[in-house]
């Protein structure tokens, strides 16, 4: 527990002297520092994490009264620091993955009328039974909501 103490008195010291930094020397410190950060075990961060550490240490030191905020221009070394670790990242294949839904099969849409699942039999069955069909004669994934045009909606007037 002793470590720990000092661990922390060390933590406070650092966050006092950042804290004394001007912008211009904030932005020195946490520029290449920024590059260079990794958990602790030495595998990297995922790209978006990086953007909530950044987050998190603004929303700190406006809670400290600090005299300007990490997306100013004067931490430029650091917004281009996080910037590049991220594509970087993004090149080693880390980061948001497209998220696609896979199409169900006639044989698994079969399989799940003969148990049931899907039916009129029971409220429950029946909940699901119009909840899967609206869902998977419309569209799939998230991608597929976003390409959407509303070219076909009319002021006023609706289709059938």
């Amino acid at each position: 527990m002793a470590d720990n103490t000092v661990a922390d008195d060390h933590d406070g010291e650092m966050i006092e002297w950042l804290m004394s930094l001007g912008a211009d020397k904030l932005d020195e410190v946490l520029g290449p520092a920024s590059f260079s950060i990794r958990k602790m075990d030495g595998t990297e961060y995922e790209p978006s994490t990086l953007t909530n550490m950044k987050c998190s240490l603004e929303r700190y030191l406006r809670s400290k009264n600090y005299s300007a905020s990490l997306n100013d221009r004067v931490f430029h070394k650091l917004n281009q620091a996080i910037r590049a670790k991220q594509v970087h990242l993004k090149g080693q294949g880390k980061g948001r993955k497209e998220l696609k839904s896979e199409e169900i099969s006639a044989e698994e849409e079969e399989t799940m009328w003969q148990a049931g699942v899907l039916g009129i039999n029971n409220p429950q069955s029946a909940n699901f039974t119009m909840f899967f069909y609206s869902e998977n004669t419309w569209m799939r994934g998230r991608n597929e909501h976003q390409l959407i045009k509303f070219t076909g909606i009319v002021t006023g007037h609706v289709r059938n």
